[in-house]
């Protein structure tokens, strides 16, 4: 019981320092848009989509969608609150936060890589289904 206590103290610690580094970083860090983002993703290298394809695998073990990034799936939650149980969101919100210590604007980029990824595997079996877009 006192582990569990210890546990969820160092927990609790290593999320505010995360969540004050964070802010920190989005002060210092190089502000990106959106559009920067979409960019950046339809550029994705080989070595990126292989990350990106084990990231979607743990997303599916861990219940998310199969097309989706658990980064993506965090910021989400984060943003909406959409996570479920009270504990998840607040998990979400410390994983957005450290991961945007590491890499600011993450969660967006996360996300846009996420629609990009998903534009082109609709543009390819549209065509190969010779499903003709609306213009």
């Amino acid at each position: 019981m006192i582990t569990l206590y210890y546990a969820c103290e160092a927990f609790g610690i290593f999320a505010g320092v995360t969540i004050v580094l964070a802010a920190v970083s989005r002060l210092t860090g190089q502000k990106r848009t959106l559009h920067d983002y979409l960019r950046r993703a339809a550029k994705e290298g080989y070595l990126h989509r292989v990350l990106v394809a084990f990231d979607q695998f743990w997303n599916v073990v861990l219940g998310g969608d199969p097309d989706e990034t658990i980064s993506s799936r965090a910021a989400r939650w984060a943003m909406r609150g959409q996570g479920g149980f009270w504990f998840w969101r607040i998990v979400a919100r410390a994983m957005v936060a450290w991961l945007d210590f590491i890499q600011p604007g993450h969660d967006l980029g996360a996300r846009a890589g996420d629609l990009v990824r998903a534009q082109k595997v609709e543009q390819t079996e549209a065509a190969s289904l010779h499903i003709q877009e609306d213009s």
